[in-house]
């Protein structure tokens, strides 16, 4: 499970940090092998999302390769609990990391809450 999970940021990844049922995803979103980072976040999920009813993501660039990870994530959290709230953090004038959450929130057929600092 997810509870108390704390992955460092490093150049080309992004921080992740769950505790006390809140997720947040934060930073650098460009891995050079996205599966290789995300699986053992997806294994985790195996479990079910234990105490976890909240993720923010604060991605100031993502890939390709990581977008799709990122939705198979969400996708998986989605089907462990429904009523789960993810929210799509961008800066005020980031209109590329807002479009593609848009993207994120039609593919996994989840309600995004979508905030700008």
């Amino acid at each position: 499970m997810l509870e108390d999970l704390y992955i460092e940021a490093t150049k080309n990844c992004p921080e992740i940090k769950s505790e006390n049922g809140e997720m947040k995803i934060s930073g650098k979103c460009y891995p050079e092998n996205s599966r290789k980072f995300f699986d053992p976040l997806l294994a985790a999920l195996e479990g079910g999302n234990g105490n976890l009813r909240e993720v923010s993501i604060q991605i100031d660039y993502i890939n390709s390769s990581s977008t799709l990870m990122l939705i198979k994530l969400l996708k998986k959290l989605k089907s462990n609990l429904d009523e789960i709230i993810i929210n799509w953090i961008t800066e005020i004038d980031d209109e590329e990391m807002e479009q593609i959450g848009q993207e994120v929130e039609e593919i996994v057929g989840h309600e995004l809450r979508f905030r700008k600092i």
